[in-house]
């Protein structure tokens, strides 16, 4: 048997389809990591300042906005609003997660500064809190929520941090 790629892309996803609820989350929010700082560090020569989110003032006055309005309406106009219109509304059927993943990390680049920089990063980021919304969504609606709105939450919350030394230091 000649082992592919894509055979052990469909080795991974379904070890990680197995995995209890929070490990699952908490597995591709460090594989996400895993990917965004390496590739920020090799398009760092190709940022701009234009990349950058500009905070005015105290960084305390962006924590509620970052950890949870970012998050709960993103994961809503991101996640919730496209599934239930791929679902519910064009009543395609439940297969494969990809056209989903797409069409949600789309909306995540259109929600951001479109600058090269942040478009792929914000694609790739909206491409695995698509994935946390598609693999809990057969459970319920709130379920796969509330894993992509905390996902989301993590990521914002690192964000947060920076601002918060920056402003510090």
């Amino acid at each position: 048997m000649k082992l592919t790629i894509g055979t052990h892309a469909s080795s991974f996803f379904r070890w990680l389809d197995g995995l209890p609820d929070w490990q699952f989350t908490a597995t591709l929010y460090l594989l996400r990591w895993a990917i965004i700082l390496p590739l920020a560090f090799l398009l760092s020569p190709i940022t701009t300042s234009a990349d950058e989110f500009q905070a005015e003032g105290d960084a305390w006055r962006y924590l509620i906005p970052f950890l949870l309005v970012a998050p709960t309406l993103e994961t809503l106009i991101e996640c919730s609003l496209p599934y239930w219109v791929i679902n519910r509304l064009l009543r395609i059927k439940r297969g494969t997660p990809w056209p989903f993943v797409f069409i949600s990390a789309l909306l995540m680049v259109l929600l951001h500064p479109l600058t090269p920089f942040v478009m792929v990063m914000a694609f790739i980021t909206g491409s695995f809190l698509a994935y946390v919304y598609f693999h809990f969504a057969v459970q319920g609606h709130f379920k796969a929520f509330l894993h992509t709105a905390t996902f989301h939450a993590a990521i914002n919350l690192v964000g947060w941090m920076m601002l918060l030394i920056g402003s510090v230091a």
